[in-house]
């Protein structure tokens, strides 16, 4: 794998990049959208990335060129039905809101890898507070969050991992690991560290 980079972005999927030759045990492997792909840094339990494959170009000599979307655009595989909670009786706290809209993503998604699992929602001053939401169209999971609760109330939200688990957070602010772009070193065409 040669030129492997990850992009990692604020209420975004973010991408990781990379090419690929043939002859890496992988390489067949790195054609469509169902494979998915996590990179892990020896000594780590957790990925530094996990997604999919987005977009690949053959090169001159074969080699793949891969672009990667982050696990946060799974929330754009489902569509999320109009609803309102707009009574005084059926406001939602923000923490119950993240809970629905990942209940009707999870209802939806067949897939058991790219199911998702609440997490810790921690944007303050909301936890207790009913909120006011509605969503008169129907808009992908993803859309409809952003939307309805990060415009609204501010935030950001992000994924972490627990085993094989998943993790939708919500937060004032995202941690700093969050915030970057990770060059990673190049490995040799058989795919096998040096």
């Amino acid at each position: 794998i040669v030129s492997p980079k990850i992009n990692l972005v604020e209420n975004a999927a973010g991408t990781f990049t990379f090419t690929v030759y043939p002859g890496h045990p992988r390489y067949d492997d790195i054609d469509n959208t169902r494979a998915i792909i996590s990179v892990m840094r020896d000594g780590d339990k957790e990925p530094l990335f996990r997604g999919r494959v987005l977009t690949t170009e053959l090169g001159f000599y074969n080699e793949k060129q891969v672009t990667c979307e982050g696990e946060l655009a799974f929330l754009c595989d489902t569509i999320q039905r109009p609803y309102s909670y707009t009574e005084q009786d059926e406001r939602k706290t923000l923490a119950e809101m993240i809970k629905y809209y990942v209940d009707q993503y999870n209802s939806k998604m067949a897939d058991s890898r790219k199911q998702i699992k609440v997490g810790d929602i921690s944007k303050s001053g909301y936890n207790q507070k009913h909120i006011f939401s509605s969503g008169g169209t129907q808009e992908k999971i993803l859309t409809a969050i952003k939307n309805e609760l990060i415009e609204k109330h501010g935030g950001n939200i992000y994924i972490t991992h627990s085993g094989s688990s998943a993790y939708l957070n919500y937060a004032d602010s995202v941690p700093a690991e969050f915030h970057r772009v990770v060059s990673l070193p190049d490995y040799p065409k058989d795919g096998k560290k040096d």
